[in-house]
């Protein structure tokens, strides 16, 4: 839904959104002190969602890829009309040239009597890169949401140390824009996972008499983890081919669920080793990052459309580098 230039800058501010989620969940859980008036007061908002099928607007990308053209067109008018923006006819240039590829892929695949998930299963790249971005999704998710869950077992103020476990996220956030776009996906989502994995294993080398420093450590590792986060979010769906890339952000996002679903678990093994979710955390973190050493950057490079060309995206000579505004993302 947005143009290159601005896509992690609006990611990042609406990830801040979830730190802020985190901060009102701790303030009404101590205020009520009831589970059954916390969830009733969490999720009467939802209700507001349903208004969004009428307030968003498709993504222009599926619709071409569904060869619904038309309907693109007028989505791009009416933001072009709200932006203050006159287009001309040689704006849609490229949705034409990528209509008449995707009828062409569309053609082929009817002749070989394969879809497009077929393809995908054959292609060995792709399969091993699902793989290794849903075992990151995994990690990354079992030590933000098992750092959270956590924060409580610290000392001091339960309420406290999972509200300062959300605030801190908000600066994780901000890095993610400055990150991605300077040091590129792939860097920042190994450094930021880096950092949380080291943060993590120091906390147990802290001493009992000095409790601040474990929690600034541990809220350290947090805001680390907290721009992995974000990173991979939009680190994952960059490397995956438009006619499948819902497809395959839902399979990370399942298989990856697995690691949130433990995370609640994580304060248990305390009561087996006091430092046992420390070392997991840091643990999965640092396995985490030097897996990411192993797929391809993509900062700068056009979302690529077709299977081959998400192949290719570790192959410099295939790069196509997309930084103008009015390029469709």
């Amino acid at each position: 839904m947005l143009g290159p230039k601005k896509r992690v800058l609006g990611g990042a501010i609406m990830s801040t959104y979830n730190a802020v989620g985190v901060i009102a969940i701790g303030a009404i859980a101590w205020g009520l002190q009831s589970w059954r008036m916390i969830h009733v007061v969490i999720y009467s908002p939802a209700f507001l969602f349903i208004s969004y099928i009428w307030l968003l607007p498709e993504s222009i990308r599926w619709l071409l890829a569904k060869g619904k053209k038309e309907r693109a067109k007028a989505i791009i008018y009416q933001a072009a009309k709200t932006n203050g923006v006159v287009l001309s006819e040689g704006h849609f240039k490229s949705l034409t040239s990528l209509q008449k590829l995707n009828e062409i892929e569309g053609e082929e695949s009817i002749g070989d009597k394969r879809g497009i998930l077929v393809q995908a299963v054959h292609s060995k790249v792709l399969m091993i890169r699902l793989l290794m971005v849903s075992f990151i999704w995994a990690c990354v998710g079992f030590s933000f949401s098992g750092m959270t869950f956590n924060s409580t077992s610290l000392a001091g103020n339960k309420y406290v140390n999972f509200m300062l476990a959300g605030l801190i996220e908000l600066p994780g956030h901000l890095l993610t824009y400055f990150g991605m776009d300077r040091l590129g996906r792939k860097m920042t989502l190994c450094g930021s996972l880096t950092a949380s994995g080291i943060c993590c294993l120091l906390v147990i080398a802290v001493p009992a008499d000095k409790q601040w420093l474990a929690v600034s450590l541990y809220l350290l590792g947090k805001f680390s983890i907290t721009t992995s986060y974000d990173v991979l979010y939009m680190y994952a769906a960059e490397l995956f081919p438009t006619k499948l890339r819902h497809s395959m952000m839902s399979a990370c996002s399942m298989l990856g669920g697995v690691g949130a679903i433990a995370a609640p678990q994580a304060p248990l093994l305390a009561t087996i080793y006091e430092s046992l979710p420390l070392i997991i955390f840091g643990g999965t973190a640092l396995s985490s990052a030097l897996l990411t050493l192993m797929l391809p950057e993509t900062r700068g490079i056009r979302l690529p459309d077709t299977i081959e060309e998400a192949e290719n995206l570790s192959k410099k000579k295939s790069l196509n580098v997309d930084n103008t505004e009015e390029g469709i993302q």
